[in-house]
Parts: C-alpha cells; structure tokens; sequence
C-alpha cells in the first residue's frame, strides 16, 4: 500500500506523535470540557459501536467505552 502523505506519517511517528504522548494530560483537559457535551449527543447505546479517528488521546473514547 502506498502512503499518499509520507511527511505527516513521519511527523506522527516521530516529533509529533512524542509530543502528543509527552503532553497528553494537557490535551485530555482541554477537550474534556466537550466530552459531556458529545456523549450526550450521540446518545450511546449497549449495543452501538464507536470508531475513534484520532481526535486526542483517547480520553473521549474511554467514557464511551464505559
């Protein structure tokens, strides 16, 4: 398989995605003054399933889970 952009691919793999990783407490608390606000929305069920895109670190993903 081919990778359309391969700078973004290095930059998630390195400087980046450690950024990210580094610092994800900080990201986790400014989205999560949304979470209430998306899960509320989306009206989760039992039996429904979430795709997580990569929008943060997976904080939102997690509640959903629960």
């Amino acid at each position: 398989m081919k990778t359309v952009n391969e700078h973004q691919v290095e930059a998630w793999n390195g400087y980046e995605g450690r950024h990210w990783a580094d610092h994800y407490d900080r990201y986790d608390a400014v989205n999560s003054g949304f979470n209430r606000f998306v899960l509320d929305g989306a009206r989760l069920g039992g039996s429904d399933r979430v795709l997580d895109i990569g929008c943060g670190n997976g904080q939102l993903t997690r509640l959903a889970a629960g």
